[in-house]
């Protein structure tokens, strides 16, 4: 999971993360913060299917079909589904993964490593960038 913070934009060759991150459009921030077991919120604006979403949502999919990652995955497991049906439904098929959240049978209740990992990055990230501004 710690990979997703250093995705980088083919096109631009600038990191994922911060593209999101200063986007006027918040959405695709969002999908960063599903392994944390935020959802994306409903009234939220469609995603912008860019690249960067596609790698993302690949590199989620990727960790779901791993049954050992899966299992420490819970954060993703309770959010991932209902992204992708977001992200497929703005954006087609090749941009997300479905049925992928049923691929761990037994739960770890534990917050894996790679997730506080990736929540200390995309929060030093946030605060790096100025967080949100009203």
């Amino acid at each position: 999971m710690r990979d997703a913070a250093c995705l980088t934009d083919p096109t631009t060759n600038t990191y994922c993360f911060v593209n999101a991150a200063r986007d006027t459009n918040p959405t695709n921030l969002y999908y960063y913060s599903l392994p944390l077991g935020h959802k994306i919120p409903e009234r939220s604006t469609d995603p912008q299917c860019t690249a960067c979403l596609k790698s993302l949502m690949g590199l989620y999919g990727t960790a779901l079909k791993d049954a050992n990652q899966a299992k420490v995955l819970t954060g993703l497991l309770s959010t991932y589904e209902g992204a992708a049906e977001k992200t497929l439904g703005k954006c087609g098929a090749g941009f997300a993964q479905t049925g992928l959240a049923n691929a761990a049978d037994g739960r770890d209740s534990k917050i894996p490593a790679g997730v506080v990992i990736l929540g200390s990055v995309v929060g030093s990230l946030w605060m790096l960038l100025g967080g949100w501004s009203f």
